[in-house]
């Protein structure tokens, strides 16, 4: 018989925003984690709720919805990422980036444009690396760029960069990210298979399957691994 899961905490969003900021050390801890699915909130969360803690740094959004419209205001929008990009975008300190490319028109093209994004994230580090969709990213009928997207990941820790990920589910996260996040968002997720792989990466008992299962849109279930001292809270993006 399975054990009736803790009650899990309820706390603000800027009060997660709180632990967060104190959390958030690049090439210490650097990385989240995002799974929900589609319509979840995922493009909300990080505009609302981690952004706003990205005001000083330089911040790379990788847009492969052709413009998508939820991000207006975040992120200077640009058809190639250049070397060196800095001040010239906005956000507080003028250094928010976002990268547009349309893959329905042009899917060799809009390959070739993140490809080369990724290579920059990689040689320069020092920044945030935002992708909304990374299933586009690393599945094999999108632009397959699974083994560059590690890559960065891997070795780019030690450059400063940072990841805010985000996924329909965790297969379509690479292996680092699954095995080496250190902030987790859990959205809305009513498919039971899914949810348990997600419990599996993020150390939880399968007795949170119905929390997980009954999380509203837009509400998330934050977890970190902070300083040996890790924190659970349910927040409201």
């Amino acid at each position: 018989m399975t054990a009736t899961p803790p009650d899990v905490l309820t706390m603000p969003l800027p009060t997660v925003q709180g632990r967060v900021n104190s959390a958030w050390r690049p090439g210490l801890a650097a990385h989240h984690v995002i799974i929900g699915e589609n319509g979840s909130g995922k493009t909300g969360l990080i505009t609302r709720g981690i952004m706003p803690l990205c005001e000083y740094d330089r911040t790379l959004i990788i847009d492969v919805k052709g413009d998508d419209e939820m991000w207006d205001g975040y992120g200077v929008p640009i058809g190639r990422v250049p070397p060196g990009f800095h001040g010239q975008g906005n956000g507080p300190e003028r250094s928010w980036y976002r990268l547009v490319v349309d893959m329905m028109a042009d899917k060799a093209e809009a390959k070739r444009l993140v490809a080369e994004a990724l290579d920059i994230a990689l040689d320069e580090g020092h920044m945030t690396l935002i992708i909304d969709e990374t299933r586009a990213i690393t599945d094999r009928e999108e632009l397959n760029l699974s083994a560059k997207l590690e890559a960065v990941l891997l070795r780019g820790r030690s450059r400063r960069l940072a990841a805010i990920l985000a996924a329909q589910a965790t297969e379509y996260m690479v292996p680092s990210i699954r095995n080496q996040w250190a902030m987790a968002w859990l959205g809305s997720l009513k498919d039971d298979e899914v949810i348990k792989r997600t419990l599996k990466i993020v150390g939880l008992p399968m007795t949170y399957l119905p929390v997980i299962r009954d999380i509203p849109r837009r509400d998330w279930l934050y977890l970190d691994r902070e300083s040996g001292k890790p924190m659970m809270a349910l927040t409201t993006s």
